[in-house]
């Protein structure tokens, strides 16, 4: 007797996932220079979200499991849409 597999989409259970807060914006964008040297080699993407009137920037690494959220609350909307970072020095503008 053969059984059926069911098409449910594998997501990670809640144990698998981190929240870590930054206190400021260069110490989180470090987290992506940091992925790019990785033999994995992906880079992950920030994203900004509006919730309860305050600007939250987060990035989510993590291909399979465990997922980690890195996020900075911020006072004020960001300025620019694009943030340019350099690979070499680590700065941004």
């Amino acid at each position: 007797m053969r059984q059926e597999s069911e098409n449910k989409p594998v997501t990670p259970s809640s144990s698998s996932i981190s929240y870590l807060k930054f206190q400021n914006l260069a110490d989180m964008l470090k987290v992506i220079l940091y992925a790019a040297e990785s033999p994995l080699g992906s880079s992950p993407m920030l994203y900004h979200i509006k919730s309860d009137n305050r600007d939250i920037l987060f990035i989510e690494s993590g291909i399979l499991a465990p997922v980690v959220h890195y996020y900075i609350v911020q006072d004020k909307e960001p300025t620019n849409k694009w943030i340019e970072l350099r690979r070499l020095t680590g700065e941004y503008s």
